[in-house]
């Protein structure tokens, strides 16, 4: 039959627990602000990659449309000097030549303006790069510190839950192992496992605790509360 003794042990365990628990919940806080503000830094990279990729696609674009205006302006200074020259055999062949100047021409300035609105684009391209250059250097400053501020605190939270878990230990060792798989069980259901009688209730659901069960209780036996299933201390 467990004691009262036992009981207490219970209790005692449990506010380790909470305590352990408390503490691993700050750890996992620290860690989990470390994972978002790391992720932060992951997507401030990308984007960084992906601006310098649509500038250099924008780059070739440009060089592209630079080759085709220099080719134009070649075949036009090409067509110019022999609408002029003396090879000209007929007004056919010169009103050919002078289609293909108009045509050339039209290309050209088609071309140019390409050009212009790729250079605008271009240079609005490398605003936007600048910009997302400096938000990652601000988030790689702030991941940084906060990799320091969290060892730090990592380290001065398992200096204080270390103890904790040492009684645990070695207060587990002094509970009956029934006793303990009890407890555990009651525990996965969420809650206090072990509560106080308050005025004739249960600490955890309220309810009244009928008179034979405090009566066991306080003879020393392993009462739990018929409503809520809780473990009573008296």
């Amino acid at each position: 039959m467990p004691t009262m003794r036992e009981v207490e042990r219970l209790y005692q365990l449990q506010e380790l627990d909470e305590g352990i628990v408390l503490y691993e919940r700050k750890l996992q806080e620290w860690a989990s602000r470390l994972q978002q503000t790391h992720r932060r830094l992951a997507e401030a990279h990308q984007a960084h990659q992906d601006g310098e990729k649509a500038l250099q696609t924008q780059q070739s674009h440009l060089r592209k449309t630079e080759g085709a205006l220099w080719e134009h302006e070649t075949r036009l200074k090409e067509l110019e000097k022999r609408l002029y020259s003396d090879t000209i055999r007929s007004e056919r062949e010169a009103t050919a030549i002078q289609t293909e100047i108009e045509q050339v021409r039209q290309q050209k300035d088609q071309l140019e303006s390409e050009a212009l609105q790729l250079m605008m684009e271009q240079d609005e391209r490398r605003s936007q790069l600048d910009q997302l250059i400096q938000e990652e250097e601000r988030c790689l400053h702030e991941y940084d510190a906060l990799v320091q501020d969290t060892g730090a605190q990592e380290k001065a939270l398992q200096e204080q839950v270390e103890p904790l878990r040492s009684a645990r230990a070695g207060l587990v060792a002094q509970i009956p192992r029934e006793i303990l798989a009890l407890y555990e069980q009651v525990r996965r259901t969420g809650g206090k496992p072990v509560v106080r009688i308050v005025n004739n209730s249960c600490g955890g659901c309220r309810v009244d605790v009928p008179l034979l069960r405090r009566k066991a209780l306080a003879a020393g036996e392993l009462v739990r509360c018929e409503n809520c299933g809780r473990i009573l201390l008296g």
